[in-house]
Parts: structure tokens; C-alpha cells; sequence
């Protein structure tokens, strides 16, 4: 089926070449033309995932214009392209995308990071429980505490755990 899509969504913000791969394969079945605004950070792996993709495309008889990227210093340098979009979506840190909003004036987007998994066996660790709690309201993380011992937390992570979830252990065992 094809579905009718947006148009030319600039993707910005968190460079994990997980996250990149998944959202131009998601942009692409929608439809969609992708550009992905590469920092520093994990450029060389999602240039090489990009122009490998492109190569699927064109090999199979499509368009592959409909994914590009632009290498971008910071991600200020994005506001003199926003002309090209229609849509710019944003995955980071809420606060960062709240203050880079601000300066769009393209529709755009904010995702978070995902989920959130924590350990804590200690009422010693409170406060770092609290701050937890603080940044992940402010992000729009959900979080999610282990509530059984910490053998099985830790079969749990090696088990369940991917490259879209973070898990913390806070923990007043040394032997562990």
C-alpha cells in the first residue's frame, strides 16, 4: 500500500546510527523524501548506513534522491535550511529542542530518547532517585524501576536490554 506522506522531513538531534537507520527506513515506507543533519558525532557511521541504503534503493529501481544528508557544526546551522522542509523532526533533549523551537519557524517535531530503566537498593540514593525522576519528566522519558533482586535485574538487562533503552544500577553492594 502507499501511503500519502508529508513531504521532505529534515531529521535532527540524537545521531545513534540505530535510531538514524530505523527513522529513514520509517520515513521512506511513508512515503516520505529524509534528510538526516549530521554533527561530529557518529557522522561516519550513518554517512556509511545513508549511502548503503541508497544503494538498496537504486539497485532495486527507486528513487533514491529521496534520502540525503548535510553535515551540519551545531545544530543552529539547521535555521538557514529549514526552507527546504516541510517538517523538522527533533530527537534529543526536550530543554535543547524547546530552545531551538523557538528559532523555527518550519513545523517541527520533538521525540525523546525512549525509556529509562533503574535499579536502586538503597534508600541512600534518594536524591540521585529524585534527579532521575526530575530529568526524565522534563525529557519525556519513561521510566521504568526494576522491582526484584539484582541477579535477576541484571539477566533482565542482558536479556530485554537494546540500543534504545538505557538501564542504571545504583547499588551499595561492592561485592556485586
Amino acid at each position: 500500500n502507499i501511503v500519502d506522506g508529508i513531504g521532505k522531513i529534515l531529521f535532527v538531534g540524537n545521531n545513534s546510527p540505530y535510531l538514524v537507520f530505523s527513522f529513514i527506513i520509517n520515513s521512506i515506507y511513508t512515503n516520505n523524501k529524509v534528510c538526516v543533519a549530521l554533527e561530529n558525532k557518529m557522522k561516519a557511521s550513518n554517512i556509511a548506513i545513508i549511502e548503503l541504503i541508497k544503494k538498496v534503493l537504486e539497485e532495486n529501481k527507486y528513487d533514491s534522491s529521496c534520502l540525503s544528508y548535510i553535515e551540519i557544526e551545531q545544530k543552529e546551522n539547521i535555521l538557514k535550511y529549514q526552507d527546504d522542509f516541510e517538517l523538522i523532526y527533533y530527537m534529543g533533549n526536550k530543554e535543547d529542542y524547546i530552545n531551538f523551537a523557538k528559532r523555527v519557524h518550519v513545523q517541527s517535531i520533538f521525540e525523546n530518547f525512549g525509556e529509562m530503566y533503574v535499579y536502586i537498593d538503597s534508600q541512600e540514593f534518594k536524591e540521585m532517585f529524585l534527579e532521575i525522576d526530575k530529568f526524565a519528566y522534563l525529557n519525556d522519558i519513561k521510566v521504568e524501576y526494576y522491582n526484584t533482586d539484582f541477579e535477576n535485574t541484571i539477566e533482565s538487562i542482558n536479556k530485554n536490554n537494546n540500543v534504545n533503552k538505557i538501564s542504571a544500577i545504583f547499588t551499595k553492594n561492592t561485592d556485586k
